[in-house]
């Protein structure tokens, strides 16, 4: 289905009911629902939404928002992942946030063997790998072109860490 595509694609989404849409507002091309904005949204096929759903779709869209409806699992060819993967590879799922000073990629492996992951972030700045047992945060590796590079134990997860490391930790050390 669309969802399984999205999260092998490495693309995060989140889950909107009929009852989110009817409450949500509408701010420049964006729908708004609480703290997040969307600028996408992905319609599967389905039997049933209600009117007033529908008129929020069509308010959202009238209002510069994409609206995607489909049938597939295809995605569009111009869905933007989270993050760029050097080699696709379906096990990897990513999810992110952001902040004023910086962001947060939590990413996990769903293979059963160790995956070595090359890829491409948004950010250019230092990145910072959380190691999870340590309560640390360490500078992740780099290639010349930029690339970060982390390595995946078999159904394992990581957090990168880009901008303020410090604040973003909660006060945790950097290395």
């Amino acid at each position: 289905d669309i969802a399984d595509a999205l999260l092998q694609a490495q693309c995060d989404f989140d889950y909107v009911d009929d009852d989110v849409l009817t409450t949500s507002r509408i701010e420049a091309n964006h729908l708004v629902i609480g703290e997040m904005r969307y600028d996408t949204l992905i319609i599967p096929e389905t039997r049933w939404m209600t009117a007033t759903a529908m008129t929020a779709v069509e308010r959202f869209a009238d209002a510069g928002g994409r609206v995607i409806k489909t049938a597939t699992a295809q995605l569009p060819g111009d869905i933007v992942p989270v993050a760029t993967l050097h080699e696709p590879c379906a096990e990897i799922r990513m999810t992110k946030r952001q902040w004023d000073t910086g962001c947060c990629y939590f990413i996990t492996s769903e293979s059963e063997t160790a995956l070595d992951v090359l890829m491409r972030l948004d950010e250019d700045g230092q990145v910072f790998e959380c190691d999870l047992e340590g309560g640390r945060f360490v500078g992740a590796s780099r290639t010349s072109t930029g690339e970060v590079e982390i390595s995946l134990p078999p159904w394992s997860s990581t957090v990168l860490l880009s901008g303020d490391a410090e604040r973003a930790g909660g006060g945790g050390s950097t290395d």
